[in-house]
């Protein structure tokens, strides 16, 4: 695991994805975060399979819910992975 715990102030969530969006850095915070979905943080996890699991459980337990005809919560997972990827490109663009 290539958990980084930095400082001891530092106690918020932290992952890094490398620009084929696989995880290559975390902390315990994120791990902390994910909850049940702790155990699929691994090297190299597609950011895409990390929010899928994420929102599933979310889902089953009724912490998140789609809008009636929105195309349900396969709906809000895309727009999740769509936002990040939107929001990395922007980044790789920037001078």
């Amino acid at each position: 695991m290539n958990d980084i715990t930095g400082p001891s102030h530092f106690t918020a969530s932290f992952a890094r994805f490398d620009g084929a969006a696989k995880l290559i850095e975390w902390n315990p915070g994120f791990l902390a975060e994910m909850g049940r979905v702790a155990p699929k943080i691994e090297y190299g996890a597609a950011f895409a399979d990390i929010i899928q699991h994420a929102y599933s459980h979310l889902a089953e337990r009724g912490s998140v819910q789609a809008e009636p005809g929105s195309g349900g919560i396969e709906r809000l997972i895309q727009e999740r992975i769509a936002g990040a990827a939107a929001r990395c490109s922007t980044r790789g663009n920037a001078t």
